[in-house]
């Protein structure tokens, strides 16, 4: 099953299955890519897993981790959602001279991976708290704000 999106001003859905496809149709179910309201219907949409893992707390422990991802990976099953697990993967924030975790973890029957890095909104997150990535981006950042506002 896709579903085909016609392009123009008006755009109107069909379904397709193979070869298949019925004729273009209207629909209220929808919102616009980079609609002003799309932020919010996904704040409802995912306000009851935000819910069921604030519920488990602060993941202080892998076990804990451990049950937040099943968490996850249940209301994803519910939802019928998929998680892209090869760009899943897990950091142990610690201390340089504290050793990675050694736990399995799994989001489902996927064995999730270490990574060094987590990049958020431009900012690089290194597993030893080292944040000379971040300042690099500040000072870009800086510069660019500096070229906006002299003109």
């Amino acid at each position: 099953l896709q579903i085909v999106v016609k392009q123009g001003q008006s755009k109107k859905p069909c379904v397709q299955v193979n070869d298949l496809k019925t004729g273009w149709f209207s629909t209220p179910f929808r919102v616009k890519q980079g609609d002003v309201l799309s932020p919010t219907l996904f704040s409802i949409y995912v306000n009851d897993l935000a819910q069921e893992i604030k519920k488990t707390n602060l993941a202080d422990e892998e076990i804990k981790l451990q049950g937040m991802l099943n968490t996850m990976n249940d209301w994803c099953n519910k939802w019928r959602l998929t998680i892209k697990s090869d760009k899943t993967h897990i950091v142990h924030f610690r201390k340089p001279l504290v050793p990675q975790s050694h736990f399995l973890f799994y989001f489902g029957k996927t064995t999730l991976m270490f990574t060094d890095t987590y990049k958020y909104l431009g900012f690089v997150f290194h597993k030893n708290m080292m944040f000379s990535e971040g300042q690099l981006l500040s000072d870009s950042a800086g510069r660019a704000l500096g070229c906006v506002s002299k003109t």
